[in-house]
């Protein structure tokens, strides 16, 4: 796979994993986590250290209710090499706070698919 090559398949899947963080209803969240995630995809976070896509799918739920006019989005580029990337994201929760932090996932070329997500949360800030 070249290197442009590399970059498409780690941002398709990367751009399917924010549709699923900004998706409202279940089966909205499932579609664009399968497309994104590998079955076994593990997610850790300050917060969360879960397994499958399953697990996956329950955390966005349980955020799309405490959260229901969070916006998470990717702010600046994506970084890729050796099958991982890195990226910076932001998440307006829709009531004055903001939340930022970065991603490296580690994903599998031959799928497109994310394997690993390690997420770093900074502070909450105030508008």
């Amino acid at each position: 796979m070249s290197e442009n090559d590399d970059m498409n398949c780690v941002s398709s899947a990367i751009t399917a994993m924010f549709l699923a963080w900004n998706a409202s209803d279940e089966t909205s969240i499932r579609r664009e986590a399968v497309r994104a995630l590998t079955d076994n995809v593990e997610f850790v976070d300050p917060d969360y250290n879960i397994l499958g896509i399953e697990a996956f799918v329950a955390m966005v739920k349980e955020f799309r209710r405490n959260h229901r006019n969070a916006r998470p989005a990717l702010v600046g580029p994506i970084d890729s090499h050796h099958n991982l990337a890195r990226y910076l994201w932001a998440v307006d929760l829709g009531d004055g706070n903001r939340l930022t932090g970065a991603d490296v996932v580690a994903y599998d070329p031959s799928t497109c698919r994310i394997q690993r997500i390690e997420s770093f949360v900074d502070a909450a800030d105030s508008n």
